[in-house]
């Protein structure tokens, strides 16, 4: 009885190692794939605006994922950026 457990650890163990083998597997995949962007000061780049409550009912499906225009005003650590609305500029 013993040895059985000892057997069904060590066949949990060996399990949970593939399975960590294989997430770093696919996390090297999918970085490959990943394409950087790093916007510079002064920069006019689109807003993505999250799907989750915001569709509007006039438009259903087709409500726009993209909300602009804005400027990037400065960086905060963290590849973060603070945006300025453009709509009181000409």
């Amino acid at each position: 009885m013993r040895g059985e457990l000892e057997d069904m650890a060590s066949y949990r163990l060996r399990a949970l190692i593939h399975i960590e083998a294989n997430k770093v597997r696919v996390a090297r995949w999918y970085d490959k794939k990943v394409k950087i962007k790093e916007f510079t000061q002064g920069e006019l780049p689109w807003k993505l605006i999250l799907s989750i409550g915001t569709k509007d009912q006039r438009y259903g499906k087709w409500s726009p994922t993209w909300e602009g225009t804005y400027r990037v005003s400065r960086f905060v650590p963290g590849n973060a950026y603070i945006l300025e609305t453009l709509e009181g500029e000409k």
